[in-house]
């Protein structure tokens, strides 16, 4: 009886346990459906030990659905990237879950997605993805297409290039060049013809790079679009006209300005090209071009690009008019222009290297350019002799801060507008207001807006004003500078401004005082304050010191050619300098810029750039003085090479204790670059004296058109005793053969 009792027992207990067991099993865990980006879909609950049963699908609109994964994340592009698939049929779940939705997007020129063509197209240079965007003649379509076809027809000129731009929502990211070796399969159609002597149709392409055709041509572009590393370019030629034309593989020249009116501010210019007509450079040497019978309308202009290596790169605006002259047939000229000054006929930046050159009056000219020497030859062959009419001033305006309220994009109108001046009456000025003066016209039929320096009339007081206590001259009131920039108003004030618009000037009444309190600027030169620091450079006379007040955040500091002799004492302060930045024509990513011929110190202080806004901190042709002074380019911006100090001419002096700070990737500290252009090749010298630092690579070398390695005795490098790293950027150049000398007297001095 007993044993039978205790088998009952035991029956009942297993019985129990099973129970346990069943439920333990039967526990229920929550699966969460998911997009990439985490936003929820779904929930749904799974027991333990089972699968859900069935495979989940959703759908999103030009995409298809790809799975659940248990892992999503980003690459470096912020694109998804998903780990870990799962099949809902037989996967077990052990914990609750999420899983994330993949879908991979359906091509097709959408809103996040876009294709084009950018090139020189028809004789008409359009490289700017921007431009090709908005322009649908040069998007590519998928019009009754399969869904990852795309396609152009084109009328193509000899020596048209052109490449496929790809770019991901609304065509602002990456571009990805298909041209050259990812074009697979070149086609002639049923009705093209080849020219003369070609005997296969890819002969009519040159594939180097770009995709550049050598005749005039029409044809279909095809591009496969199946991602970056399997997309490619399928050309089917419809027909062809014209003989093989050969690309120049010699220097490059483009024309760009106002030539025709405004319709040819890019024009490359090829002397084996004769489709460019009057537009033709002709060679005479490789390094002396012509231009004969470029038409210049009234107030027109062009300026050049030049490049020694083929197209697409180079300065604007590089040359300088060395030589205006008249032809012979040339007899009627402007009134009190002479064979003698005949550059007279030209205006604006036309004496310089910078800038377009534009002509004033109506006239043909012949261009000859000298790419050795950089210096442009006009030769006038006709004129209209008529004077330019003088601008209708529609309005002027005074714009800025103005009685403490900053207006510069509303400006102040000016009244009693008689055609040559205007009035602004009792206008009230408190210290620290900034203005200038705009004046709106017409001329030559089209609307043009300019500001004209600011104290280059004259300042006066009304009767019966006195000046504050010590001051000998009312101009003290305002800080600008004689002949540009702003007025900075050092006083509280009342004036009357009179503006002329034939000489640009105006004068300044002031017709009460209600301060005696001068505004406190960036920077002073003796007892005189200046509102920023760019102003007091403007100013500062041969042999003076500006000091700075404050630290000072300014815009670049570009000091042009010439022969200025002054000092930036920092006085203990730190220079912060941001856009607008600074730079040769074509080369504008500087802070500061100092250009042959001048001699410049910097002491007692700190400068540096503002996060990720130049590239170059300090580029220098000039003899420069750095004497305790830390240059900082640890936030110069860039994924290429960034110069804290660039040294390409003069004599450079770093003491002190100064020191240079390269950034961290990519950094140089300073660099000694030899004979850039030929106005270089005297030298250049760098002494750092004991006590200073560099942290950061010392690069050392010379341009390519320098050869040999003699050219070392013209670039000298005086350090004191250390450790550097030096690199040697020009062939054949060693620590053996160098002109670097370390740790000697002169460098411990």
């Amino acid at each position: 009886m007993k044993k039978r009792t205790l088998a009952i027992l035991l029956i009942a207990l297993l019985a129990v346990s099973a129970v346990l067991v069943l439920a333990a099993c039967n526990k229920e865990y929550t699966v969460t459906f998911r997009e990439a980006n985490g936003k929820k879909l779904e929930e749904v609950t799974t027991v333990k030990g089972m699968a859900t049963a069935s495979e989940k699908t959703t759908t999103k609109a030009g995409y298809t659905f790809e799975g659940w994964y248990k892992t999503v994340g980003q690459d470096d592009e912020g694109r998804y990237t998903f780990k870990d698939k799962v099949d809902l049929t037989k996967e077990v779940f052990t914990e609750d879950t999420d899983l994330y939705a993949n879908w991979t997007r359906n091509i097709s020129r959408g809103e996040e997605e876009g294709y084009c063509l950018i090139g020189i197209i028809g004789g008409v240079t359009n490289w700017d993805p921007e431009v090709c965007a908005e322009d649908e003649n040069l998007q590519l379509t998928n019009s009754n297409n399969p869904i990852n076809l795309y396609t152009k027809t084109l009328d193509l000129m000899g020596l048209d290039e052109f490449k496929v731009k790809t770019s991901y929502k609304d065509w602002d990211t990456k571009e990805i060049n298909y041209g050259g070796e990812k074009v697979t399969k070149i086609t002639k159609g049923a009705s093209a013809t080849l020219p003369a002597g070609v005997e296969k149709v890819e002969d009519l392409f040159n594939l180097g790079g770009n995709i550049q055709v050598l005749c005039a041509m029409n044809v279909t572009v095809n591009f496969y679009y199946a991602g970056k590393t399997d997309s490619y370019i399928e050309i089917v030629v419809n027909s062809t006209t014209g003989d093989i034309v050969k690309p120049v593989a010699e220097t490059g020249i483009i024309l760009a300005g106002l030539v025709k009116n405004g319709t040819e501010w890019a024009q490359k210019l090829d002397p084996n090209d004769a489709t460019q007509a009057k537009y033709i450079f002709a060679t005479e040497d490789k390094k002396v071009w012509t231009l004969t019978g470029v038409e210049l309308p009234l107030n027109t202009g062009f300026k050049f690009k030049v490049n020694e290596n083929g197209w697409g790169r180079g300065e604007w605006g590089r040359g300088k008019l060395m030589e205006v002259t008249f032809a012979d047939d040339v007899t009627t000229l402007p009134e009190g222009i002479t064979a003698e000054n005949a550059a007279d006929v030209f205006g604006g930046d036309s004496q310089n290297e910078k800038g377009d050159i534009k002509a004033l009056y109506a006239m043909t000219i012949n261009v000859k350019f000298t790419l050795a020497t950089g210096e442009i030859e006009i030769e006038v062959t006709q004129i209209d002799p008529t004077l330019p009419e003088e601008p209708e001033f529609l309005e002027v305006e005074l714009v800025g801060t103005v009685n403490g309220v900053t207006d510069w994009n509303n400006g102040v109108k000016m009244t009693g507008i008689d055609a040559q001046t205007a009035k602004l009456e009792n206008v009230s000025l408190k210290a620290g207001d900034s203005f200038k003066v705009r004046s709106i016209g017409t001329w030559d039929g089209s609307v043009n807006q300019g500001g004209w320096g600011v104290l280059n009339g004259t300042v006066t007081l009304a009767a019966g004003l006195q000046l504050p206590g010590g001051a000998s001259a009312v101009e003290y009131f305002f800080a600008g500078t004689k002949d540009s920039g702003n007025v900075v108003v050092a006083h509280d004030c009342t004036a009357t401004i009179t503006f002329s618009t034939t000489d640009h000037k105006f004068v300044i009444l002031i017709t009460a005082l209600e301060s005696e309190s001068p505004v406190e600027g960036e920077a002073k030169i003796g007892n005189t304050s200046y509102a920023t620091l760019l102003e007091a450079i403007e100013a500062v006379e041969n042999g003076e010191t500006i000091v700075l007040q404050k630290d000072v955040v300014s815009g670049g500091i570009f000091l042009g050619e010439g022969s200025r002799n002054f000092t930036i004492d920092l006085n203990n302060h730190t220079l912060t300098i941001g856009k607008p930045l600074v730079g040769s024509t074509g080369t504008v990513s500087q802070s500061i810029h100092l250009e042959k011929g001048n001699t410049v110190v910097f002491k007692n202080g700190t400068i540096t750039s503002e996060a990720n806004s130049t590239s170059m901190l300090v580029q220098n042709y000039c003899n420069l003085t750095l004497d305790n002074v830390t240059l900082d380019g640890s936030k110069l911006a860039g994924e290429g090479t960034a110069y804290t100090l660039s040294n390409n001419f003069g004599t450079i002096l770093i003491k002190g204790g100064s020191n240079i700070i390269a950034r961290e990737t990519k950094g140089i500290a300073f660099d000694l670059w030899y004979g850039m252009f030929a106005q270089y090749d005297e030298g250049l010298s760098v002494t750092v004296e004991a006590g200073c630092t560099i942290q950061g690579r010392i690069e050392y070398g010379a341009a390519s058109r320098i050869e040999g390695t003699d050219w070392v005795e013209k670039a000298a490098l005086v350090l004191p005793a250390g450790e550097y790293t030096i690199v040697y950027t020009s062939t054949g150049i060693t620590a053996d053969n160098d002109n670097i000398t370390i740790g000697t007297a002169d460098a411990e001095a």
